[in-house]
């Protein structure tokens, strides 16, 4: 006998179609029972949408309750291991207060829970699946998607007093913009902050006009955070059914990399985005002349000029990215919101990219031009040493981008290897032999091993010990024990099988000066000093600064910048560079890099996190 669906009950068609749904999806079924001890809702009153429960004693003693939660029983019981994550789905009844009838009442309830290692996919997982269960039920429906870390932010950032938090949540929940102004008022809120927490609730609407909106109103990381988090649902959105429009764009249609450009510049954060977000401790001069250099006819100093009358016209409301945004003639979001679309200065640096403007920036930041508001997340504006700057221009060094990949091609070309005072070209095939085996021992790419010039060195020094192995170039003590032992193994089989006479004095190649700079740095880094203040007590730019840096790690010191990065970069970003060079790079090269990363991607975004990747991978 044929079994169809259409004899059931529409709540049984759609138990079904549910079931199915969560059980292609991975999901197992958890079955439980009607009752569970009362103690359990005690302990989680917090959770439950009511205090009232019916209890009951059993035959045994105990206090027993019909349940009215079914998520913290799947709590209770399931134990994920590390590292696992659980997937069920579940149907049962809930028993709960009836606010109509002032009795309980029997709610059939069917869903799904996500236990464990719960990360970025389990997150769109379960809200695609959301989606498709409202989908399945046939009727029309709408998906609200809200982050509680964007409200917490908001409530951070305006200095809500713990104990007046409940209340404010409860109101918002309620929507009831009246009472939330009355009670944010009352918890000792200026009037302004309470017109912040009344605006949340206009966040409501579209996706993509919503977040958008949102963005603009961020005040602090955690926001910038939470937004950013929705916004990569996106995609995940899109494939449950619809589409998600912005600007006559279906985002769900977009690539990877076309979305991103997207939320980075027209719906994301802009105004307080972590990736270029400075040290609180650091007025801000550096970031933003790093383009004009290469494309302009401008002097030094007028384009340093440029950047301070724009940064001073459009005000202190905006941190660098805005303000490069506004000089490239970017249109995002915020500028829009803000008019800065028809500012004079809206493209007047346009013959320069974002690189070159964060040069100028970043070098401002140096010489003292430019402040940046220590209470207020990085917002920047120029002082009266910046005034004067504008008033009478001097001349300025900014430093540019080098070509590595070129440099590096000279120097071979001025030291050739082979014969006649150059590395051995046999014993140096063999290194790099063994520092691929050596990489894939370790599950790393084979320039962190050993770079290139360092073998090259060991093919000419024949280093037999590690305590030789620690004079070659870029090889320090650290990575010398780590990395060294089989080298020097095969360097010395080598030495004794040729009968190489090894020179009888091993080069330490060090600088006085720069020996203190390298001790001078390390002690900076440890102690979590800004980097343009390191950069300025040695007299160095930038750049000079990060060539400092990757010499000393390069040699084996092992070096935590983290503290740097996150106020530098934005994480999605350092985990993207970290990504490529622990599984896509071939190398070290620069170069290779930004061609692999693309434009979205700074050389000193991508040097910093190679910094940090090498330290925690191969020192």
């Amino acid at each position: 006998m044929e079994f169809s669906l259409e004899h059931l009950q529409p709540k049984e068609r759609a138990s079904f179609a549910l079931r199915s749904l969560y059980e292609t999806a991975g999901c197992r079924k958890y079955h439980m029972g009607r009752f569970e001890e009362y103690s359990l809702y005690q302990e989680n009153r917090s959770f439950l949408s009511s205090e009232q429960v019916i209890t009951f004693t059993d035959l045994d003693g105990r206090l027993l309750a019909l349940k009215p939660d079914v998520t913290l029983s799947i709590a209770k019981t399931a134990q994920p291991a590390p590292g696992e994550t659980l997937r069920y789905y579940y149907h049962e009844n809930v028993y709960r207060p009836s606010a109509e009838s002032h009795t309980f009442k029997e709610i059939s309830q069917m869903g799904l829970e996500l236990l464990g290692a719960v990360g970025e996919a389990e997150v769109q997982q379960a809200v695609c699946l959301a989606a498709q269960s409202l989908a399945a039920l046939g009727a029309e429906w709408v998906l609200e998607v809200s982050h509680m870390g964007y409200l917490f932010g908001l409530f951070d950032a305006l200095g809500v007093p713990e104990a007046a938090r409940a209340q404010l949540l409860e109101k918002l929940r309620q929507k009831n913009a009246h009472e939330l102004r009355a009670a944010a008022l009352a918890a000792g809120l200026s009037e302004t902050a309470a017109d912040a927490l009344c605006g949340v609730l206009e966040l409501s609407g579209g996706y993509a006009a919503t977040l958008s909106k949102a963005a603009a109103l961020c005040r602090n990381p955690a926001m910038t955070a939470a937004v950013a988090e929705l916004t990569a649902l996106a995609p995940t959105l899109g494939q449950a059914g619809g589409s998600i429009r912005f600007e006559d764009q279906d985002l769900t249609r977009l690539s990877d990399k076309e979305l991103r450009k997207i939320c980075g510049n027209d719906i994301s954060m802009i105004f307080q985005e972590p990736m270029t977000a400075m040290d609180p401790l650091m007025r801000i001069g550096p970031q933003v002349e790093e383009a004009l250099a290469v494309h302009t006819q401008l002097t030094k100093e007028q384009r340093r000029a440029r950047a301070l009358e724009a940064l001073r016209d459009i005000g202190d409301k905006f941190k660098a990215d805005y303000l490069i945004n506004v000089l490239t003639g970017k249109t995002t979001a915020l500028i829009k919101s803000y008019g800065h679309n028809k500012s004079k200065w809206f493209g007047a640096g346009a013959e320069h990219d974002v690189r070159f403007w964060g040069a100028v920036l970043r070098q401002a930041l140096i010489l003292g031009l430019v402040d940046k508001n220590i209470e207020n997340y990085g917002l920047i504006s120029v002082n009266r040493k910046g005034e004067n700057f504008i008033a009478m221009p001097f001349p300025v060094t900014v430093t540019l981008d080098h070509d590595y990949d070129e440099e590096e091609k000279e120097a071979e070309a001025v030291v050739p290897m082979g014969k006649g005072g150059a590395a051995d070209e046999e014993l140096f095939a063999m290194l790099k032999d063994l520092r691929k085996k050596v990489a894939k021992q370790h599950g790393l790419p084979p320039f962190v091993i050993f770079q290139d010039p360092s073998l090259e060195d060991m093919a000419v020094q024949y280093p037999i010990t590690i305590e030789e192995m620690q004079n070659i170039t870029g090889v320090g003590v650290g990575k010398a024990r780590k990395f060294g032992e089989e080298f020097v193994k095969l360097i010395k089989a080598y030495v004794e099988e040729k009968e190489i006479i090894r020179p009888q004095d091993m080069i330490v190649k060090s600088v006085g000066n720069k020996s203190g700079n390298k001790i001078f740095i390390i002690q900076s880094i440890d102690r979590k000093m800004d980097f343009e203040d390191i950069a300025r007590a040695k007299d160095l730019d930038f750049d000079e600064l990060l060539t400092e840096i990757e010499g000393i790690v390069n040699s084996g010191t092992k070096l935590d910048i983290s503290y740097y990065l996150r106020d530098f970069m934005d994480e999605d970003k350092i985990e993207d560079i970290y990504l490529y060079f622990k599984e896509d790079a071939e190398s070290d090269s620069l170069d290779a890099a930004i061609d692999e990363l693309g434009a979205d991607y700074t050389e000193e975004e991508i040097r910093l996190v190679r910094i940090k990747f090498i330290c925690e991978q191969g020192n």
